[in-house]
């Protein structure tokens, strides 16, 4: 699975806590997450594992591959990536294309 680092800024001081004991305070923090970028590389024998006719999305044949214990990878992509899952978004990729 490719996939692209998306950094979600929190606007605010992150307390963490422990029960009601304050552990860490973040101030304003930025967490750095792997994210699916709907580009897949797949070996031919997993063909075998999509049922025919059915609706069958690759995040649920990628966590049956996790639960089955065999190796799935990621592929990090540094080329510029905009997600288009959204009306929204869509529209603001057909806008930097012009």
């Amino acid at each position: 699975m490719c996939v692209n680092q998306f950094d979600f800024n929190v606007s605010y001081g992150v307390v963490e806590t422990f029960g009601s004991r304050i552990t860490q305070i973040k101030e304003k923090p930025i967490y750095k997450f792997n994210v699916n970028s709907g580009i897949y590389f797949l070996n031919k024998f997993l063909f075998n594992n999509i049922p025919k006719n059915e609706y069958y999305d690759m995040p649920q044949l990628f966590d049956e591959l996790i639960v089955k214990g065999k190796e799935v990878h990621a592929f990090p992509l540094h080329e510029k990536w905009i997600d288009i899952g959204q009306v929204s978004d869509l529209k603001k990729a057909n806008e930097l294309e012009k």
